[in-house]
């Protein structure tokens, strides 16, 4: 692993290294795990959203009460450079657009990060994020975006590097939203992941089940499930919160679409907004892939 991708390695804690520079930390991407480098900060709420109400899962591993916000469903577009055949990308470009993008997601200033040519993803993942989505335009255009398969599926709520021979995604991608210059500890952040899998839903197993071993939870204390109300029993909707240990909160929402697991984390102090956020933020990024992703996005 070199120099540059330590931070990025480390997989969770990254509010803790608020000091990084969003291009030198993803300058130069070796073979290591890429995992929660949050980089926070700015002044003030992002935008509010539809307010719904969330309690703890039966089962829970918390009896800690939380409330919450929206929710409503997600997809993916990716298409396979190797498998885009004539009517994959006639289903892409014809009459079926993404349910939640009225127009193309802002990039980041100076544009995507560069992908490592010696470990690219296997397939080509599309941009599915949602636009309309009032708590993440309050953040702006996201400050760091790139492609990479060895991603941590929940960003800032997991470590990496365990050493354990186990499943790796075949495929990511990642968006990173924090406002300010970075420095501000109680200011929200938001982090976008999407890994492809080849068997994403042995994968949201392992994440629900806390089996996984390539990445684990790193959070303090237990991650508590919430009802997803829109989505009750449904296991490829799951949502969570757990402590950061620098007296914030992670808002975890995991939806899985295809081949895909889209894995949401809204850090900052707790209140609605924050799982709401999370909840709204992955279930649409789902249902646009299931439309911009016709090979990996559809089950």
């Amino acid at each position: 692993m070199n120099e540059q991708t330590t931070s990025l390695a480390q997989g969770g804690h990254a509010r803790r290294r608020r000091a990084l520079v969003t291009g030198a930390a993803v300058a130069a991407l070796g073979t290591a795990l890429i995992g929660g480098s949050t980089l926070v900060g700015g002044e003030g709420e992002p935008g509010d959203t539809t307010e719904i109400v969330l309690t703890p899962a039966a089962g829970g591993s918390s009896t800690e009460p939380a409330s919450a916000q929206p929710a409503s469903l997600g997809t993916d577009q990716a298409l396979g450079a190797d498998q885009a055949s004539a009517t994959d990308l006639a289903a892409v470009e014809g009459d079926a657009a993404p349910p939640w993008q009225d127009s193309q997601p802002p990039l980041p200033e100076g544009g995507m990060s560069p992908e490592n040519p010696d470990l690219p993803n296997a397939w080509q993942i599309p941009d599915a994020r949602p636009t309309g989505v009032d708590y993440l335009d309050g953040f702006g255009a996201p400050r760091m975006g790139m492609n990479y398969p060895r991603m941590v599926p929940v960003f800032d709520a997991m470590v990496c590097n365990t050493g354990a021979d186990d499943v790796e995604p075949l495929a990511g991608q990642n968006w990173m939203y924090y406002l300010g210059d970075g420095t501000d500890l109680d200011a929200d952040s938001v982090d976008i992941v999407v890994t492809g899998w080849e068997d994403s839903t042995a994968a949201r197993d392992a994440l629900r089940d806390d089996t996984m071993t390539f990445c684990v939870r790193d959070t303090e204390g237990d991650w508590q499930q919430l009802e997803w109300a829109e989505h009750e029993g449904d296991d490829d909707y799951l949502l969570y919160q757990a402590g950061s240990g620098t007296g914030l909160d992670h808002s975890l929402a995991i939806v899985r679409q295809g081949d895909y697991l889209v894995g949401v984390t809204v850090t900052g102090t707790r209140g609605e907004a924050k799982v709401g956020g999370a909840a709204e933020i992955a279930s649409k990024m789902a249902d646009n892939l299931e439309v911009l992703a016709p090979v990996h996005g559809r089950d």
